[in-house]
């Protein structure tokens, strides 16, 4: 399909906006405070889920895509490889019970 530019080139200037410290407006530091502070849980929240499967399912079946070192990651953003398990066998034995 055709890529949506206008909204790609928005999201840009929105994230140059977000992180740039040269604007300053009425809370702009308030809102990078903000952003900061939802990355921070994001990412507390990744960690926690990693942690949980590890533990679960063991440290030895869970492969982390991605780069190794988790600065490096979207805070937003697990993705995992499971030992074992195909994903698409997995999500046909599972596609009517999830969403």
């Amino acid at each position: 399909g055709t890529e949506n530019v206008p909204y790609i080139a928005a999201m840009g200037q929105a994230a140059d906006l977000l992180t740039s410290t040269a604007v300053e407006s009425s809370g702009a530091d308030e809102t990078r405070q903000q952003w900061r502070l939802n990355a921070e849980r994001m990412e507390g929240l990744r960690t926690r889920l990693l942690n949980n499967l590890q533990n679960g399912l063991g440290e030895e079946n869970i492969r982390v895509n991605g780069p190794a070192n988790p600065a490096l990651r979207l805070p937003n953003t697990l993705s995992v490889g499971l030992r074992n398990v195909q994903s698409g066998e997995l999500l046909k034995i599972i596609s009517n019970k999830v969403a």
